[in-house]
């Protein structure tokens, strides 16, 4: 691969996680992000929480 494909590739996938992250917020849902090692919920008004099954559980319900 080619450093001028590498670098559009990266550019594609910045891309599509920005959009990804916009969707989600719009719908009020937190998006995940990995972050030393654990997976964080990054909530649309910039809290966080560790990713546990209480969170999902939580998402679930809010969803129902």
């Amino acid at each position: 691969m080619n450093r001028r494909t590498n670098i559009s590739f990266r550019e594609a996938i910045a891309g599509a996680g920005t959009s990804a992250r916009k969707k989600a917020f719009r719908k009020k849902l937190p998006v995940a992000i990995s972050e030393n090692g654990k997976t964080i919920l990054v909530y649309p008004d910039g809290s966080r929480k560790p990713f546990t099954k209480k969170a999902l559980q939580e998402l679930q319900y809010a969803q129902a």
